[in-house]
């Protein structure tokens, strides 16, 4: 989460451990986020505070983790939203052999376009359309609360269906690592290529990540398509960025 004020900052880690949840990460937190206001907030919560992450970008935040599924109050996004309602069991069933995230905007501007394009799929908490948006630690109080219950409810489900041969795990995903590095190389070839240009090259490579996203890649799925990519740089002669002096 990018998130600017102290006292939900603290009300944030205060509901994730009402819920259960303890993996707390910032991007660009003010300095003073464990101060005297959000360790107020927080009450009995300061050790997950404390144990929070802190990162400069989302795709470092992200740079391990198999699905990011992003969160918005707006209903007019070219791109689809869900519910978190409905979305829930898939996320746990993810989060099952996969690292998850959910992504939170600070409280004045919520996601830019470019962190929204790093996330798999992006989920709405359906409230008052005259009055939709929720602050910080209200809405990460309700996500916790929707996971937590389906989470006790697979719980049950997966006891039920040990013996099942049907029963299969979910996929392990490409890490946004994984992900970064493929659409880096796809950009330099498309740009070599001229299919971009400097003037809508971030628009386009932007739309091409959600595309691809949103068909949640597997490892094995990146990895294939990251070596084609490298074959038809060869070809063509692209500099691959950060393989240059190999």
């Amino acid at each position: 989460m990018r998130p600017q004020f102290l006292g939900n900052i603290g009300g944030t880690a205060r509901v994730m451990k009402n819920f259960g949840f303890r993996h707390l990460r910032f991007v660009r937190a003010p300095r003073e986020y464990k101060d005297a206001e959000a360790r107020k907030m927080a009450v009995d919560a300061i050790d997950v505070l404390k144990g929070a992450q802190l990162f400069d970008s989302l795709e470092e935040a992200l740079a391990d983790i198999g699905a990011a599924f992003g969160t918005t109050s707006c209903q007019n996004r070219q791109v689809k939203t869900a519910p978190i309602g409905s979305m829930k069991e898939r996320i746990v069933q993810l989060a099952s052999s996969n690292k998850v995230a959910l992504v939170f905007g600070d409280e004045r501007d919520g996601l830019f376009n470019a962190e929204l394009s790093l996330c798999h799929e992006l989920l709405t908490i359906p409230t008052n359309p005259q009055f939709p948006s929720l602050n910080l630690a209200q809405a990460v109080g309700v996500c916790a609360y929707e996971l937590d219950r389906s989470a006790r409810s697979e719980e049950v489900d997966l006891k039920l269906r040990a013996t099942a041969d049907c029963h299969k795990s979910p996929p392990t995903l490409a890490s946004g690592a994984d992900n970064d590095e493929l659409f880096q190389h796809l950009a330099a070839v498309l740009h070599d290529a001229g299919f971009t240009r400097s003037y809508n090259h971030e628009r386009v490579m932007m739309e091409l990540r959600s595309f691809y996203l949103r068909a949640y890649p597997t490892e094995r799925e990146t990895a294939l398509l990251r070596s084609a990519i490298r074959k038809i740089a060869a070809a063509v002669k692209t500099e691959m960025p950060g393989e240059g002096d190999s």
